[in-house]
């Protein structure tokens, strides 16, 4: 990368980790860019600042502890704004997004319904009265973008509302780098269903209209990133699509600070223990797990499966299989509210972490895991393979057997063993992985300055 630098202020969006504080998937990796964006904006000679989006507008943070937005964004009044223009401001948001669309893509239809342009200004102008009543502090946060700042969005969040905002910005000289997670809901919609992949087309071409370039969390993902931007006739350009690996800062487990008790407990003999960890929702393909370890124990094996994650959605039924099974707080157990200090001792205590799911776009755990020194055994898809050829046993995605079978094997095994097949693994730290996703950002934020890129939405 050149060492000179156009763009000067990257902001990173961290609305959904920020206003909802989970901790799993997609805000891990928020917070672990976050965690050491200063060093990389140090680096880059840039400053990167943590933003967050409240009723149409972009508000800086010191921090994803600072109280200063969250007070108000969870106040009556502004709850109560958000549930009003929601509605109002995605129906304007997909119209608009049509509009730009049939305007780069004539030949091609984009369903959605019509809107007349007047009426969305009309529509919006109150709303934007309405910010100028906001306290004070909230004021003085506020944000105005000038020409070559980047907004780089790695959070989570299939919504059109922003689509206003962002146009804005774009109409300010800003620049725009959405960071692509998967595609799952457009690959897999027997998973996820047609409204859901209705929705994320929406949202994926909103993405694409506003993109100065993309950044994917791994070559799988570009890859079929780009394929559903050739069925869409999207407007992208393949070396605007970059890739920039997650990383991992596990290092090897030394006291915890707050042990969690229930887990401790359960862990602490020398039982094998065989972890999963990640949100219950179908893709994971829980009850192929679920079926391995029946398998498992009905051929003598003696571990326990445990499993860490938060209840995702669609997960009601593996949820009520779950709870209900036999073995349940005996030899299965499941916990959801896990730090990620008592993860990595989970991770060190587990005789091997299994990972089932059906697609992935990444597959953070598992580079944990393997970093972790811990064997992995993981379903035979393209996502995994991309991480883990070489160190992973891999088993058919829906073949319980074939997953009892190298529980068996590894359970029978001494550790060492086990362990030494994965010792030369290497993977980026997460203070190098900030710094080439980032890197990649300004970089193409850079490259979109240098020419004339494609007209903004309008």
């Amino acid at each position: 990368m050149s060492a000179m630098i156009s763009s000067k202020r990257l902001y990173l969006d961290c609305t959904g980790t920020y206003l909802h504080g989970w901790n799993t998937g997609i805000q891990r990796v928020v917070r672990s860019l976050l965690k050491h964006s200063h060093s990389t904006g140090r680096d880059l000679g840039i400053d990167i600042i943590p933003i967050v989006t409240v009723n149409g507008r972009y508000f800086a943070l010191d921090n994803l502890a600072d109280p200063a937005v969250r007070m108000h964004a969870e106040s009556f009044l502004e709850r109560g704004l958000r549930r009003r223009i929601h509605r109002l401001t995605r129906r304007l948001a997909l119209a608009s997004v049509a509009r730009e669309y049939r305007r780069c893509r004539p030949d091609t239809p984009l369903a959605g319904p019509g809107a007349t342009p007047g009426k969305t200004s009309a529509l919006l102008n109150p709303v934007q009265r309405v910010a100028g009543y906001l306290p004070k502090i909230r004021r003085s946060r506020a944000i105005t973008f000038a020409a070559g700042d980047i907004i780089f969005l790695p959070d989570y969040g299939v919504d059109l509302e922003t689509w206003f905002l962002h146009r804005s910005a774009k109409a300010q000289g800003a620049k725009f780098i959405p960071f692509i997670h998967d595609v799952i809901p457009l690959t897999h919609q027997e998973i996820y269903g047609a409204r859901a992949a209705r929705e994320f087309t929406a949202w994926l071409t909103k993405m694409v209209l506003l993109a100065d370039g993309i950044i994917c969390n791994s070559r799988y993902c570009r890859a079929t990133l780009l394929e559903q931007i050739a069925r869409l006739n999207l407007p992208v350009e393949a070396d605007a699509v970059r890739v920039g690996l997650l990383g991992h800062d596990f290092s090897p487990a030394g006291s915890i600070r707050t042990p969690h008790a229930e887990l401790h407990r359960r862990l602490a003999s020398d039982t094998p223990h065989f972890l999963c960890v990640g949100t219950i929702e179908p893709r994971k393909n829980l009850d192929t797990l679920l079926d391995g370890f029946e398998h498992y124990l009905a051929r003598g094996g003696s571990g326990q499966l445990v499993l860490i994650g938060r209840k995702g959605w669609l997960c009601d039924d593996f949820l009520a299989r779950l709870v209900h099974h036999r073995e349940y707080g005996r030899r299965l157990h499941w916990f959801n509210d896990i730090d990620d200090e008592n993860l990595e001792w989970a991770y060190a205590r587990a005789r091997a972490v299994v990972f089932p799911s059906i697609v992935e776009g990444f597959g953070l755990p598992l580079v944990e895991a393997l970093g972790r020194g811990t064997p992995v055994i993981a379903s035979d898809i393209e996502a995994f393979r991309e991480i883990g050829d070489g160190y992973v046993q891999f088993f058919p995605p829906l073949d319980p057997g074939s997953l009892a079978d190298i529980m068996l094997a590894i359970e029978a095994e001494a550790p060492p063993l086990s362990r030494r097949r994965i010792a030369d693994f290497r993977w980026p730290s997460w203070q190098q992985s900030t710094r080439k996703i980032l890197g990649e950002a300004v970089q193409l934020a850079n490259s979109a300055l240098q020419r004339k890129g494609p007209r903004p939405a309008r």
